[in-house]
């Protein structure tokens, strides 16, 4: 399957480092490299301000490794609701990692509890909380996590707007993650698991640019108000949710078309 192209946060064009400079975060935790133009842009972003960049990823390569030492950043190796109880707590957070109920509920409780010393919220930043994350549960290791708590699953089905079942084709992982089987209901998604931690935090704010699969922000309602200003553009913009519905349904479409060549491929191999 090709990529899901677009889908890092350097798409944003430079708005979660404004969004960082405008709380004046002097150190910032990123869970997942995923996005990993976007890494290199934050750490460098990090080391012209002197700004502490620690990062979680459970298989960071050799490449990320050395760039990582390079330039004097802190990457730690593991999964990262075994690792933020054990870590400092930081001023800002990126979470870009497993992207499913879980884990993100999980991670947000956890940074919750590791609140600074005057008991205000850190800026978070977290990626994927619109389609096909929002309310469908992706899983890479669906074996790490507890079985009450994870959805029924496929490896091998896709996603596909405005289809509640999992299906044949469509956004899929083809082996490398897994995707909840339904869309929708308790425990599943991104978005639903952001909805779930506000229940219990509601003082808090919270906004979201609905384009590039969705980034949230939760900050402390202090901080919220020098963020508006920036935000005030994109959160919650028709548009951009109306030109990402359309980036999908071009994208979906290169999947059907590259599914029907394959599949006239292997009929062809069956003739020769």
């Amino acid at each position: 399957m090709v990529e899901l192209h677009r889908d890092s946060l350097s798409e944003f064009v430079g708005l979660p480092l404004a969004l960082l400079e405008a709380v004046r975060a002097r150190s910032i935790f990123q869970v997942g490299l995923g996005s990993w133009d976007f890494t290199e842009q934050l750490i460098d972003w990090c080391g012209d301000r002197e700004i502490r960049h620690m990062a979680i990823d459970p298989a960071p390569s050799r490449k990320q490794l050395a760039f990582f030492f390079e330039r004097s950043s802190l990457i730690y190796t593991g999964h990262s609701l075994d690792l933020l109880p054990e870590l400092p707590p930081a001023e800002a957070y990126v979470l870009d990692g497993d992207h499913n109920h879980y884990t993100v509920f999980h991670e947000l409780r956890l940074i919750a509890a590791k609140r600074s010393r005057d008991g205000s919220f850190p800026l978070v930043l977290i990626h994927g909380v619109a389609w096909p994350y929002a309310r469908r549960d992706f899983y890479r290791r669906p074996d790490q996590l507890p079985s009450r708590s994870r959805q029924r699953y496929s490896f091998h089905l896709g996603a596909r707007p405005g289809t509640r079942l999992a299906i044949n084709g469509g956004v899929r992982g083809d082996g490398a993650y897994a995707i909840a089987l339904t869309e929708g209901g308790p425990g599943n998604g991104v978005l639903t698991a952001i909805e779930d931690f506000l229940h219990d935090f509601p003082h808090l704010f919270y906004a979201e640019i609905p384009c590039f699969h969705g980034l949230g922000i939760i900050a402390d309602p202090l901080q919220a108000l020098r963020l508006k200003s920036i935000l005030a553009p994109y959160a919650g913009n028709p548009l951009l949710a109306r030109v990402e519905a359309d980036r999908l349904d071009l994208y979906l479409q290169v999947l059907r078309l590259q599914d029907e060549l394959a599949a006239l491929s292997m009929d062809m191999q069956k003739v020769l």
